[in-house]
């Protein structure tokens, strides 16, 4: 071998080792239980967003409330649309049905995961839940959830909204696949950033935030997927 083709052989073998190693893990994810494969995800996922919104590196900043934020009421049963987030990412897993759809969308999901959380991270925001208690006239129950939901998840890690991220990519995910659920997903999707205004969980700006972090992401894997393509070719 010449001294200028072992120069480069390494830096070759490597990229080509990379991609064959992608390759094999999207393969191995076409294999697996989907159920099994979304419990692991929603583990993961709780594990990324909770350690920056219960551990902070800096302290957490209030972000400028726009009329928008002090125009929305505070709506406690939006809750249950806010937390159907969850539900709409399952969803849209089960209906990528196409082959290499499952791979395609558990990397797309864990970059908006992982993107968004070295954000809350490098620099995490908090809403002034204070300023807004629960109405009294909320049913008995109400009171009760939204003062667990709130234990539970601390008012840090707001921008970009995960929620929102999330949604809008799992939605343009089935856009993708041409199912006719999708404009039925982009609906829930908005309804879900809606919510994120009336449950008093984020600022208008997160969910701006978290829109443009899903069309990026889209972008990278769903419109241009070329590159992903040669990522996890063997």
């Amino acid at each position: 071998m010449s001294p200028l083709r072992s120069i480069f052989s390494g830096p070759l073998a490597l990229g080509q080792g990379r991609r064959s190693s992608l390759s094999e893990l999207s393969a191995w994810l076409e294999r697996q239980n989907k159920l099994v494969l979304a419990v692991a995800a929603a583990v993961a996922h709780a594990l990324l967003y909770g350690a920056p919104n219960r551990i902070h590196l800096a302290e957490p900043v209030e972000l400028p409330m726009t009329w928008v934020d002090r125009a929305v009421p505070f709506l406690p049963l939006t809750l249950w649309i806010y937390l159907s987030a969850y539900l709409l990412v399952f969803i849209a897993f089960a209906l990528c049905r196409r082959p290499g759809s499952s791979a395609r969308f558990i990397f797309a999901f864990f970059t908006v995961v992982g993107l968004a959380t070295l954000v809350h991270w490098m620099w995490p925001t908090v809403y002034p839940r204070a300023e807004f208690p629960v109405p009294p006239d909320a049913s008995p129950f109400m009171h009760w959830m939204m003062a667990r939901f709130r234990e539970l998840d601390s008012p840090a890690s707001c921008l970009p909204s995960l929620h929102v991220a999330a949604a809008f990519l799992s939605a343009f995910a089935v856009l993708g696949e041409r199912d006719r659920h999708a404009p039925a997903l982009l609906v829930w999707a908005a309804l879900i950033w809606a919510s994120t205004l009336t449950t008093k969980q984020h600022y208008m700006v997160d969910g701006l935030a978290g829109l443009l972090l899903a069309v990026g992401v889209w972008a990278l894997f769903y419109a241009r997927p070329s590159a992903v393509k040669r990522l996890t070719r063997a």
